[in-house]
């Protein structure tokens, strides 16, 4: 196969790990945060914090309401496998109806419990 020039654009490179060639963009920026790699084993690789990267990640995963929506989204599967928590924390159920039943129960019971003693 013969070698095609690339675009200006891209450098040619080897990866000495693999031998294989690589096209690195010139001038691209590079990332900057954990959620700027394409998992988070690239971002510990690239030298980032453990402890950061993956709690940034999952923090990210755990926003889609689902794992298939996290992987609709781009999310690699293995790391929604490894990082899917349930998803997004649900709001608190409003227990304000609950209270107040309680509450009346309590009042009720008192109100019925204490009535006047005779004396012995």
């Amino acid at each position: 196969m013969p070698y095609v020039q690339p675009p200006s654009s891209t450098l040619p490179t080897q990866d000495p790990a693999t031998n294989l060639q690589v096209k690195i963009l010139a001038g691209a920026v590079p990332p900057q945060g954990p959620l700027d790699y394409i998992s988070p084993q690239a971002a510990i690789a690239a030298g980032l914090d453990q402890t950061v990267v993956y709690s940034a990640w999952s923090a990210a995963v755990n926003q889609f309401p689902n794992p298939q929506a996290a992987m609709d989204a781009g999310v690699p599967p293995g790391v929604v496998t490894e990082l899917w928590n349930g998803g997004p924390v649900p709001a608190p159920p409003d227990n304000t109806k609950t209270i107040l039943l309680v509450a009346g129960a309590i009042f009720a019971f008192l109100a019925l419990a204490g009535g006047k003693r005779e004396a012995a």
